[in-house]
Protein backbone atom coordinates (compact mmCIF):
# COMPACT_ATOMS: atom_id res chain seq x y z
CA UNK A 1 0.00 0.00 0.00
CA UNK A 2 2.77 2.46 0.87
CA UNK A 3 4.52 1.67 -2.40
CA UNK A 4 1.31 2.57 -4.27
CA UNK A 5 1.26 5.97 -2.58
CA UNK A 6 4.91 6.53 -3.43
CA UNK A 7 4.28 5.57 -7.05
CA UNK A 8 1.32 7.95 -7.34
CA UNK A 9 3.29 10.79 -5.74
CA UNK A 10 6.24 10.19 -8.07
CA UNK A 11 3.96 10.07 -11.12
CA UNK A 12 2.21 13.33 -10.20
CA UNK A 13 5.58 14.98 -9.55
CA UNK A 14 6.80 13.84 -12.98
CA UNK A 15 3.67 15.18 -14.68
CA UNK A 16 3.98 18.54 -12.91
CA UNK A 17 7.66 18.80 -13.79
CA UNK A 18 6.89 18.05 -17.44
CA UNK A 19 4.09 20.62 -17.48
CA UNK A 20 6.37 23.26 -15.96
CA UNK A 21 8.90 22.49 -18.71
CA UNK A 22 6.24 23.23 -21.32
CA UNK A 23 5.15 19.73 -22.27
CA UNK A 24 1.54 19.60 -23.47
CA UNK A 25 -1.20 18.27 -21.20
CA UNK A 26 -2.08 15.02 -22.94
CA UNK A 27 -4.02 11.90 -22.01
CA UNK A 28 -1.49 11.08 -19.29
CA UNK A 29 -3.19 13.80 -17.22
CA UNK A 30 -6.57 12.02 -17.25
CA UNK A 31 -6.04 10.21 -13.90
CA UNK A 32 -5.03 13.48 -12.23
CA UNK A 33 -8.09 15.22 -13.68
CA UNK A 34 -10.36 12.46 -12.36
CA UNK A 35 -8.86 12.70 -8.88
CA UNK A 36 -9.31 16.47 -8.83
CA UNK A 37 -12.87 16.15 -10.08
CA UNK A 38 -13.72 13.64 -7.36
CA UNK A 39 -12.22 15.85 -4.64
CA UNK A 40 -14.14 18.89 -5.88
CA UNK A 41 -17.42 16.94 -6.02
CA UNK A 42 -16.93 15.60 -2.49
CA UNK A 43 -16.14 19.07 -1.15
CA UNK A 44 -19.28 20.52 -2.74
CA UNK A 45 -21.57 17.94 -1.11
CA UNK A 46 -20.65 18.97 2.42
Amino acid sequence: MASDKQYVQARIDALLTAAEAGDPLDESWEPVRLIAQTLIEKAQTR
